[in-house]
This record gives C-alpha cells, sequence and structure tokens, in this order.
C-alpha cells in the first residue's frame, strides 16, 4: 500500500539510495536511519530523535489509513504483487538490513502483511485458487521457520545461510507470488489507473 502514501512510506522506510544526498540528507530517516545508528554505529542517543520522528510519521500514516478512498482493490493488488516480487527480485541481497542482518525477519513479516491484505479477497475466490494461495504462503513462511526461536524476536542472522536455504526462499516467494496474480485473475482485478 505503500504507493497510497509515498510520503509517509519515504519518512518511515526510505533507503539511503533512494534520498537525494543520500545517508548525508536531512531527508533520510525512519527505519532504516535509526537502523545504522544502533547497528552500524551504536549510537543509541543519535536514533532517539529519529524515533521521535518516526513516531509522527506512523501517526501520519495511521490518519491516511482511516480515509476509505485510499484504498481500492487494484491498488491492493498492485501492492501485494509488487512486495512478492520484491522479496526474492531485491530483498534477497540483503540490502534491506544492511546493518542489523535480519532480512529474514523482514521477510517473514512481508509475506505476513501481503496475506492479512489478501484474506479478505480469499470467500469470494474459486476454492482451489484461495487453497494454492494459502498454500504457497504456507510454504514461504516454512522456509524461515527454522531460523527463529521461542520467545525471540530477532531471528538468525542472515548472512549465515547458505545459498541452498536462500535459493528455497527465492523459489517460494515467487510461487507465492504467482499464486497471488492467479487469485488477480481469477477475482478480474484491472491493473490501476
Amino acid at each position: 500500500m505503500a504507493a497510497s502514501f509515498e510520503k509517509e512510506d519515504a519518512d518511515i522506510d526510505a533507503r539511503p539510495y533512494a534520498i537525494d544526498g543520500g545517508e548525508t540528507s536531512p531527508e533520510f530517516k525512519g527505519f532504516h536511519r535509526i537502523e545504522a545508528l544502533i547497528y552500524r554505529d551504536g549510537d543509541l542517543d543519535a536514533a532517539v530523535p529519529y524515533g521521535e520522528q518516526l513516531v509522527e510519521s506512523v501517526k501520519s500514516l495511521i490518519a491516511e489509513l482511516n480515509k476509505p478512498e485510499n484504498f481500492s482493490a487494484p491498488l491492493n493488488f498492485k501492492g501485494m504483487l509488487s512486495l512478492a516480487t520484491e522479496i526474492p527480485a531485491k530483498k534477497i541481497s540483503s540490502e534491506e538490513e544492511t546493518w542489523s542482518d535480519q532480512s529474514l525477519l523482514i521477510f517473514k513479516h512481508n509475506w505476513i502483511g501481503i496475506h492479512s491484505q489478501f484474506k479478505p479477497y480469499e470467500a469470494i475466490l474459486d476454492r482451489a485458487i484461495a487453497d494454492e494461495v494459502e498454500s504457497a504462503y504456507t510454504a514461504c513462511l516454512q522456509t524461515v521457520e527454522p531460523f527463529f526461536r521461542a520467545g525471540q524476536v530477532a531471528a538468525t542472522p542472515y548472512s549465515s545461510l547458505t545459498v541452498e536455504q536462500r535459493g528455497a526462499i527465492v523459489r517460494a516467494s515467487y510461487r507465492y507470488r504467482d499464486a497471488l496474480l492467479k487469485a488477480k485473475t481469477a477475482l478480474r482485478i484491472p491493473d490501476p489507473a
């Protein structure tokens, strides 16, 4: 849904390469600024003002999320499919969590978020297609499940995964994306105008 909230998305989740001046720009803030300050620089005090700005950005996002006019099935599926593709095509490189090494945590919660957006469509889909999406989603979660321990939020550091383990994540991710695309087609949801 990030395309519906571009300012909030940039303030919350922009990476240095998306901003003129990169990390030296005052426009670089949000999670990725905080991540670098905490994990790379070990400077919690410097991260605090960015955390406060992040709270304000999230409040603005909440206000936007409460406006029904910001949502439509075409935009919703565009966002789901974009993120479902971004995981195996881009995030697999670990550029997302350069300093925290927590890409697995991000993959897992990206899939959970995508699936939460898919769920309302499930009831009106052909059962076989809905089951295919559910199965593909479950397979994604199973690829990362071994890297999480009960009672801990953080996952095993992503840098410790083998090429084979990363390959399994890629294959499962594309399978999920393809199942979502099949659902979109079956629902006859057009591309956004």
